[in-house]
């Protein structure tokens, strides 16, 4: 076979008539070398079966096309808009439906500025506080 596969020997393995093993060592052969990959699939492209002029459309015209509702654009704006609007409320409604952060926002803006920078403080603290905890639960969890 020298370096490169012989042109009747890649025709046997297009057509099939070759023993396992042989097609096993052609193909190993035929990924490592370019040379032999390439003619390779120039004998496949030459000897593929063409489709018919005209099959596409002959198929195409055979099936039933498929049905579908066509919305308006304005009604598929709306929806998309509506379904925004649910979801940031939703948001809004997670973030802020807790009753005591709630209502220590509501104090926040009742009270004087400093009144405002020590409560925010508190909250920084018992966020840290919160943290600590979270943190050392995580990692007893792990050790």
């Amino acid at each position: 076979m020298g370096d490169h596969i012989e042109d009747q020997v890649l025709m046997k393995l297009v057509n099939g008539t070759l023993r396992e093993e042989e097609e096993l060592l052609l193909y190993e052969h035929i990924g490592q070398c370019d040379f032999c990959a390439m003619r390779y699939s120039e004998i496949i492209e030459k000897h593929m079966i063409k489709a018919p002029m005209g099959m596409k459309e002959s198929i195409l015209n055979q099936t039933a096309p498929i049905p579908f509702k066509k919305e308006s654009s304005k009604i598929s704006f709306y929806s998309y808009c509506a379904k925004a609007v649910i979801g940031m409320v939703a948001g809004l409604l997670l973030l802020f439906g807790n009753t005591p952060f709630y209502q220590g926002m509501l104090m926040l803006q009742m009270r004087s500025y400093s009144q405002s920078i020590e409560f925010v403080n508190q909250m920084n603290e018992k966020m840290k506080q919160f943290e600590t905890y979270f943190f050392m639960q995580e990692s007893d969890r792990y050790d």
